[in-house]
């Protein structure tokens, strides 16, 4: 994205990472995930992200496992149809 998300105020930040994710299926995993901190970490609105949309992780210690498995499937998807 060239650095445009992380020109807007994190609030709308928030916002264009729901609405990205907003039609995906419940057990399809979520494309904000890709989005990183500067360190290719975990975003921290990814947990937000998460419970806005009704799917928070089992336990706080799941958080980042449930974001490496939607890393990980999102590449596997994306590799089947290149």
């Amino acid at each position: 994205m060239d650095g445009g998300l992380l020109d807007l105020h994190p609030d709308d930040q928030m916002e264009l990472l729901i609405q990205a994710d907003s039609g995906t299926a419940q057990d399809a995993p979520l494309l904000s995930a890709l989005v990183t901190d500067d360190n290719f970490q975990m975003h921290p609105f990814y947990a937000r992200i998460l419970d806005h949309l009704d799917r928070p992780p089992a336990a706080e210690a799941e958080l980042q496992a449930q974001w490496h498995r939607d890393v990980l499937r999102l590449h596997v998807l994306w590799s089947e149809r290149h």
